[in-house]
Parts: C-alpha cells; structure tokens; sequence
C-alpha cells in the first residue's frame, strides 16, 4: 500500500466510521509501508463501527482447509505489513487475531450485535 493508498484508505474510513477518529477502528505500525489484506480493511472497520458480528472463512496458511469464525471485531492492528482483526470468538470468548489476507473470501457483516465489552484490552500482541 502507497502513501496516497494509505490515504485513500483512510479518507473511506471515516466516511464509513462517520467521522469518528480512525485511532478508534485501526492501528498502524509504521507511517509507510508495504501492507497485505487492505482490501479487507473497510468491510471489517464498517462492522467494528456498526458493532455488528463478523462472520469469516479464514485459512492459516499451509492448511488444507478453511475455517468458519463469528466475531465481535475490536480492533484492526497492522503488524510486520499485514492488517489483522483483533475480534472476540463468538464459539470460544477468547480474544484473537486474525491475518486479513487469509481470509477466503469476503467477511459478512451480520445483523447480530457484537459483544463488545469495554474492560477487554484489544490491543493484543501479534506474533
């Protein structure tokens, strides 16, 4: 992703988050860089500002198969150039983080609302 991506980028957010501070959906690690699953970004951001459940097919990379997950999406984190969703599993309550170019597919928002709970830190660390 370009700077004048980035931009762009950021420009859709806060058309989507209506003008609340792109700090609040999406955190970044370095000003510029090269950064994967961007085009995942705005539809992940839309549920975080609807706080609406995600529903995902997401495939670790070398597997053989995908799996299905509904979040409660917190938080999208830029870490080592890719953008992950920090999102709460609906099946297990743990809080993980998800990589956006590993998903199969596009994410659906659902009409469900997502369990947000203030006292949760979404601010995880990404290895």
């Amino acid at each position: 992703v370009s700077m004048l991506d980035r931009m762009l980028l950021n420009i859709k957010l806060s058309h989507i988050t209506q003008g609340k501070s792109n700090q609040d959906f999406i955190r970044y690690e370095t000003e510029e860089t090269a950064t994967t699953g961007s085009e995942q970004v705005l539809i992940v951001a839309e549920a975080i500002s609807k706080k609406k459940m995600l529903t995902l097919q997401y495939k670790v990379p070398g597997a053989k198969r995908s799996w299905e997950y509904s979040i409660s999406p917190y938080l999208i984190k830029e870490h080592n150039k890719q953008f992950y969703v920090v999102g709460l599993v609906e099946k297990s309550k743990e809080m993980k983080a998800f990589a956006l170019n590993s998903f199969t597919g596009t994410p659906i928002i659902d009409n469900k609302e997502a369990h947000i709970n203030p006292k949760i830190d979404a601010n995880i660390e990404i290895r």
